[in-house]
């Protein structure tokens, strides 16, 4: 028996020579793990047994530390294998549906007076759009996603996305707001933040089909300070906090582990994909931030986002000189693409707008070609992700023989995440997968009005 602090016996049952961990609450309310061993002894000549206590709490708070680390790195390597997996896959998607777009762009342009067959063919157009959409909330979870980052006040975010919901979260749920006045800036593409708010925002409305309370709050914190108490992997120093939380039926912990995975819902069948928190995970991830999640049966959830603040305060973005006539020109391009259906498609709508057009598969291919031509080559298009010299290389290699060639780069993936061998790239156009040919005529103008010898 040993007696607590207020003065009570409790009986502790124990094996000699074993540890064993006790939880006590001293006197001040405080909880205390301690570890306690028993050893048989004597003690004035007569049999005895020695117990002592060991304060262990900063172990054991060490040792949940490091277990929630580890859980971090396994699902973080996870998360990185099937993101890689996705982000491969949508870029191969997205070949595919340029040339459905490109295609289809052309079909309506000659069924222009053939009202019924044009309209099927802008049903496709339609329906490539809708799919070229969830392409990039695959490449949002794969953190591949194209960005366009601004300087942003979250809270401006915030109001929007709610203006947009508001409608849709019915009577039954009670909508609270708790803002920073003086929130910090955050350096972010605006759509990928309104996709992490929808998300979040439709995920508590879910959760509450009875009805309950959605609580938005946004607050600037020191992760210097909250790092003691969490592991999180945003920057250190200066964030912005979003929060969302609800007060509906929590989750249990055998789906807390899941929550990430693609695909993985607990939504009715046609309720949901399952890619709603898959897709905020990948956003917050590509941008240096980190997600925290607290939630428990019929406790309720909340998510907590951490964004760093902007490292840079907003500056002016230079626009290139937009073209005044139609996007078409009589220069001479130099087209590098591996996909034979998309090198073809972009062939044919580059000569139908007046382009002399020489095509290549690979980059060994167009340097030869270079070798080969007489006359100068204006511009190079090529796509980023092709066997042997990638398309940033190969555009400086061209242009650092042709100084006068501009170079329009063209990918299914982020620029972002292609920046690896080559930095001369930086200042190059480019052009994300899929896009319509209008948009590609459009951008191939732009860059060569923008080029010293113009269009």
């Amino acid at each position: 028996r040993i007696v607590g602090d207020s003065g009570r016996y409790h009986v502790i049952r124990w094996n000699l020579g074993e540890t064993t961990e006790l939880d006590i609450v001293r006197r001040g309310g405080d909880l205390v793990v301690a570890e306690m061993r028993v050893v048989e002894t004597e003690w004035e000549s007569e049999a005895a047994y020695l117990a002592s206590l060991r304060d262990i709490s900063e172990r054991k708070r060490a040792e949940e530390m490091l277990r929630q680390q580890s859980e971090q790195l396994r699902q973080a390597r996870n998360m990185e294998t099937v993101g890689q997996l996705a982000g491969g896959m949508a870029h191969e998607f997205n070949n595919l549906l340029t040339a459905i777009l490109g295609y289809s762009d052309l079909l309506q342009r000659y069924l222009a007076n053939m009202a019924h067959l044009h309209s099927y063919a802008k049903q496709i157009s339609d329906v490539t759009h809708r799919a070229a959409a969830l392409v990039q909330q695959l490449l949002a979870f794969a953190r591949q996603q194209v960005l366009k980052p601004q300087i942003l006040n979250c809270n401006s975010m915030v109001h929007e996305t709610q203006d947009m919901l508001r409608s849709s979260l019915g009577d039954h749920i009670e909508l609270i707001n708790h803002i920073e006045p003086h929130l910090g800036l955050i350096e972010a593409d605006p759509i990928q933040l309104q996709q992490v708010l929808l998300n979040l925002l439709v995920n508590a409305r879910d959760a509450m089909p009875e009805g309950g309370k959605l609580r938005v709050a946004t607050a600037n914190v020191d992760l210097d300070e909250l790092q003691p108490e969490r592991y999180l992997n945003a920057p250190p120093g200066a964030n912005v906090r979003l929060t969302v939380s609800d007060t509906g039926e929590g989750i249990g912990p055998e789906v807390m582990s899941r929550l990430f995975e693609p695909f993985f819902t607990t939504k009715a069948v046609g309720k949901g994909m399952g890619l709603g928190l898959a897709v905020v995970y990948g956003i917050v991830q590509q941008n240096r931030g980190d997600i925290e999640i607290r939630s428990a049966p019929a406790a309720g959830t909340t998510v907590h986002i951490y964004w760093p603040h902007a490292a840079r305060v907003s500056e002016p973005v230079s626009q290139p000189i937009p073209a005044v006539e139609a996007p078409s020109g009589s220069k001479t391009v130099l087209l590098v693409e591996d996909d034979h259906i998309v090198r073809l498609l972009i062939r044919s709508t580059l000569e139908l707008k007046g382009y002399y057009v020489l095509d290549a598969a690979d980059a060994e291919e167009a340097i030869q070609l270079c070798k080969q031509q007489a006359e100068p080559i204006d511009l190079l298009v090529t796509d980023v992700v092709m066997p042997g010299m990638n398309g940033p290389t190969l555009a400086a290699h061209l242009t650092s023989f042709y100084p006068e060639m501009r170079a329009l780069l063209i990918s299914g993936y982020s620029l972002d995440n292609l920046r690896t061998n080559s930095s001369a790239h930086a200042s190059m156009a480019f052009l994300s997968k899929p896009f319509t040919m209008d948009e590609l005529a459009d951008r191939v103008r732009v860059v060569l009005d923008n080029s010293p010898s113009g269009a």
